[in-house]
């Protein structure tokens, strides 16, 4: 039988980062599936969630620490503009959690520690400037210390760099565990209605890959779907946009006040409408794109681990993820053009100022999640070449 090693790894985050947290457990099920039963190990999230119950210490944080177990073989920090609750010790929960993982390191050189930064703030109104403030000062504390950090603004980003930082870190944890010194892991069971297949994904590196980019093409041809369509929708405003101008400025030259506000309304609701349809596709760009983005990244991983590169050619794929990107880039100048359109707009109809508010501030939305996608996608080529 294969010897399966436990890899415990420690998750600490102010609570505020909720969302942030399930991706590094979804992670963390990805390398269990794509390498866990191949490689050896299993690797389990350690968490004051999963991990604690409530009982009496010296202090609330003390009971939690006590209850965690000892051999933390990584140890993931996360934290956002929030710095956290002051606990007896230290400026907060999670900070008291890095200080006890950073004295273990130096001691043993275990556990491994990695530190994230969510630099994807909320708007300043909703800043606290003191947590702000006690944040930066312990990022400048991390520094001194010689811990190397990471700072990501998208989370879809931040899932991309994780899969490959823990991958690589388990690695060298594994390094360190020598059959009959290291806790060993039970292996996986359950019963599912799917046993064989799920087997099959776990054996096979090019099945599993396969069917990996499978998923990844679903994903990148829904993506490409909203894409169509939003660019569609972009180019009917533009037309309703120019036509009423037009109108506009004929009924102008006429005295046709009726006729002005003909156009007016005209306009109000093709830009009513093509808002309420951003504020429904732009989450769904945002879905897709990291489904397309984390299957196509796992898929690599798998190919270049089991060198499985003369079977699936990494290159043709690179090609496919090319084409999206230069189409995304053509969506960008598109909002760019509209945007532009707005600049001259009359200041005196309200109806219309706030609707171009609304565009405006969703265009914001659309186009710094586009840049982001679009960097990434270069970011992914760079890994299947």
């Amino acid at each position: 039988m294969k010897n399966i090693f436990k890899v415990k790894i420690l998750l600490a985050s102010p609570g505020n980062l909720g969302e942030d947290r399930k991706k590094v457990s979804e992670i963390i099920n990805y390398i269990n599936l794509d390498s866990g039963q191949q490689e050896g190990f299993v690797a389990e999230i350690v968490t004051w969630e999963t991990h604690s119950r409530p009982a009496v210490g010296d202090y609330p944080q003390a009971v939690v620490n006590d209850q965690f177990p000892d051999d933390i073989d990584i140890f993931i920090g996360m934290m956002g503009a929030y710095f956290g609750t002051p606990t007896k010790h230290w400026g907060s929960g999670t900070e008291e959690e890095f200080r006890i993982a950073y004295k273990s390191w130096e001691k043993t050189k275990a556990p491994e520690i990695m530190f994230y930064f969510s630099d994807a703030m909320s708007s300043v109104n909703q800043i606290d400037p003191e947590q702000l403030s006690k944040r930066n000062t312990f990022r400048n504390d991390l520094q001194n210390l010689g811990v190397y950090y990471f700072v990501y603004t998208d989370v879809t980003e931040f899932q991309f760099h994780l899969l490959r930082h823990i991958s690589s870190t388990i690695r060298e944890v594994l390094k360190g565990k020598e059959i009959g010194t290291s806790e060993e892991a039970i292996p996986q069971e359950s019963v599912i209605s799917l046993k064989n297949y799920s087997e099959l994904l776990a054996q096979d590196p090019l099945v599993n890959a396969n069917t990996m980019l499978g998923k990844a093409s679903d994903h990148l041809d829904a993506y490409n779907k909203h894409q169509s369509a939003l660019t569609a929708d972009i180019g009917s405003l533009a037309k309703v946009l120019a036509r009423e101008a037009k109108n506009i400025n004929r009924a102008t030259r006429n005295g046709k006040s009726q006729k002005i506000q003909v156009s007016i309304d005209n306009i109000y609701n093709g830009m009513d409408e093509y808002s309420k349809k951003l504020v429904i596709k732009i989450p769904k760009f945002s879905t897709e794109f990291s489904g397309a983005i984390m299957s196509l990244l796992r898929a690599s991983k798998m190919v270049k681990d089991n060198e499985l590169e003369e079977t699936i050619p990494l290159a043709d794929v690179s090609a496919s993820v090319g084409q999206t990107r230069t189409a995304l880039t053509r969506l960008v100048d598109s909002i760019k053009t509209v945007e532009t359109g707005f600049a001259g707009w009359p200041e005196d109809n309200l109806d219309l100022v706030i609707q171009k508010k609304i565009i405006s501030a969703l265009h914001q939305d659309l186009v710094s999640s586009l840049d982001k996608s679009i960097e990434l996608l270069d970011r992914l080529m760079d890994e299947l070449t």
